[in-house]
């Protein structure tokens, strides 16, 4: 499987998320674990640690299912990194660790930054209207914003 496709797999699982049709675990356990086994799939198809250049082709989407390739090679990196570190023995356990725990706090902030939010939103306005008397309103829609 080449990056393009991956590249690909990323772009639908992204416009599930985007539509707001991720299966529910919990009532829809079939089509949920589909969309999961196509994941590990294509994750395991990834570009190998030492293709650094084939992985930053990976693309980044805004959306948790558009970024998690990403979040993928990230941990994968991370992991990577501390058996490089114990294996040098440069360090003490504990260092290596340390450095182990904020690559992956790093990883996963970097990722749930990519979620984009959409919610229904409903107001309630009060105010006055030209002269001095009170009006009141009401509306609704859609809203929008990032995790951060």
């Amino acid at each position: 499987m080449d990056i393009e496709e991956i590249n690909k797999f990323l772009e639908e699982i992204h416009e599930i998320a985007e539509n707001g049709n991720m299966p529910d675990p919990v009532d829809d356990i079939e089509e949920y674990e589909e969309i999961v086994n196509r994941m590990k799939l294509f994750m395991l198809e990834m570009p190998k640690y030492k293709n650094k250049a084939g992985r930053a082709e990976i693309i980044e989407l805004p959306s948790l299912l558009g970024a998690f390739g990403k979040l993928f090679l990230r941990f994968e990196d991370a992991f990577l990194r501390l058996t490089e570190m114990g294996a040098a023995g440069n360090l003490k356990p504990e260092e290596i660790i340390r450095e182990h725990a904020f690559e992956v706090s790093v990883a996963i902030y970097q990722y749930v930054s990519k979620a984009a939010v959409h919610t229904q939103v409903e107001t309630v306005n009060a105010g006055l209207s030209g002269g001095s008397e009170p009006t009141t309103g009401t509306g609704n829609g859609v809203g929008a914003g990032k995790l951060g």
